[in-house]
């Protein structure tokens, strides 16, 4: 009786100890304002640029895939000469390589749907869907060499995200969207086809929309669907367009979730991107690297230097100059003065670039390249020994960098949080036995 009082009180000490270590939520972040706004329900986002349309623009989008229906919704993209947006869940990605290589090669954007698509297991715990974003993420990037940043929450984030939820992928640089227009092709199993294009008709039109479907096996009524509401989009005037980092997502309006779990508040310096640590890791060899003068060649009918862009290892961004924005392009180029704009157009295709959004590098202005080729539709590729970048004639396809490769002897940190965990554990684990024999002794 004695013995089982005293490993009683020896167990009380311990957690007293546990509570001792580990800060209680109220006492960690009651005084962290952001922590507090987030408790409210009030989101905190960074401020972005993003380029708005001239044009109505609608952006079809896929979910749920990569599966066998998705090469025929492609085949119904390439004949109507439009780009779309993929959100593909990773373990559909790994059965399906070859799908998700010709997303890209033709030229369409691609997302991170999850890994699994399980509801429980990605709104219980925000640890749990991090898990799953990151899984994603390589799968993509090991198929294709491209890190998306463009994600969509199974479900939509409507009652499943709280602020917390968006607080962390937005400070991990990843754009959450939405819809505004449901096509409702998963309300049910086996919505026909006719009732697919008659809910996309009655939706509200806007000057920019984002519609919602899927491409998973048991939407086949959808690429039934596809080719009239394409028609339909056509008949009212829009260009088709595919999501990028340029394009301001759509999310649903500020709601209490629906799902209980743990706040993660204080382990949120845990929830860093792979290419994030990357940057941290190697952030003074960056600086004290120099820009990359690349020349640009065409290759048809001969190979022929027509340019020459920048590689800033700064902002890791490619800045294409302004006096060749025609060549390269095949646009025009209208500046104005007053308000610091430039605007390249072609036909019905234009972009818009702000003054803030330029570089100056000696007396000459520069552009940012890669919005300027998603948006006229130029394919731009390295070359194998990556010194020089070709520019097809053909028009198709994206541009596909290899940033990967400049960073491929960096040497991961590691976490400040795993350390500062392990560091706790090893003070209760010593802490625990002292305590026992204390006791015991007396």
């Amino acid at each position: 009786m004695v013995f089982k009082k005293k490993c009683l009180i020896s167990l009380i000490l311990v957690i007293s100890q546990i509570f001792f270590y580990f800060p209680t939520i109220g006492q960690a972040e009651s005084a962290d304002p952001i922590y507090q706004t987030l408790l409210s329900g009030k989101r905190i986002l960074k401020e972005r640029n993003f380029i708005e349309e001239e044009k109505a623009t609608v952006y079809l989008t896929f979910d749920d895939g990569p599966s066998e229906l998705t090469p025929k919704v492609l085949d119904i993209l390439k004949k109507e000469g439009i780009k779309a947006t993929f959100f593909v869940v990773g373990k559909a990605a790994e059965q399906n390589k070859k799908i998700i290589k010709r997303i890209v090669e033709e030229g369409h954007s691609i997302g991170n749907h999850s890994y699994t698509h399980q509801y429980k297991n990605l709104y219980s715990s925000f640890s749990d869907f991090w898990q799953e974003i990151q899984k994603t993420e390589k799968v993509i990037y090991d198929i294709t060499g491209i890190r998306t940043s463009l994600v969509r929450t199974p479900g939509g984030t409507y009652k499943n995200w709280d602020s917390f939820y968006f607080y962390f992928m937005d400070q991990a640089d990843y754009l959450v969207y939405d819809w505004n227009v449901d096509s409702g092709d998963s309300k049910r199993i086996g919505v026909p086809a006719k009732e697919i294009i008659a809910t996309v008709k009655q939706s509200k039109v806007t000057k920019k929309l984002i519609v919602l479907m899927h491409d998973s096996k048991s939407h086949v009524n959808t690429v039934g669907a596809l080719p009239s509401i394409i028609k339909y989009y056509k008949e009212k005037g829009y260009q088709f367009k595919a999501l990028s980092e340029q394009v301001e997502p759509i999310i649903q309006p500020e709601t209490a979730t629906r799902w209980k779990r743990n706040n993660e508040f204080e382990i949120r310096d845990t929830f860093v991107r792979e290419v994030e640590k990357k940057k941290i890791a190697e952030v003074e060899q960056k600086e004290e690297q120099k820009d990359k003068l690349v020349d640009v060649w065409m290759v048809e009918p001969y190979y022929e230097k027509i340019g020459e862009v920048i590689y800033s290892y700064q902002d890791e961004m490619w800045w294409l100059p302004l006096k060749q924005a025609p060549i390269l392009l095949d646009t025009r180029v209208m500046v104005d003065e007053r308000t610091k704009i430039i605007r390249l157009y072609k036909e019905n295709t234009s972009l818009m670039i702000r003054g803030q959004e330029l570089k100056r590098i000696g007396q000459e202005w520069y552009i940012p390249l890669i919005p300027a080729i998603q948006v006229f539709q130029k394919n731009i590729h390295w070359n194998e020994e990556m010194t020089y970048l070709i520019l097809e004639q053909d028009d198709q396809g994206s541009f596909v960098t290899k940033e990967e490769s400049i960073w491929s002897k960096i040497i991961s940190s590691w976490e400040t949080g795993f350390q500062t965990i392990v560091t706790r554990l090893s003070r209760i684990y010593f802490t625990f036995p002292s305590l026992f024999l204390y006791t015991y002794r007396n």
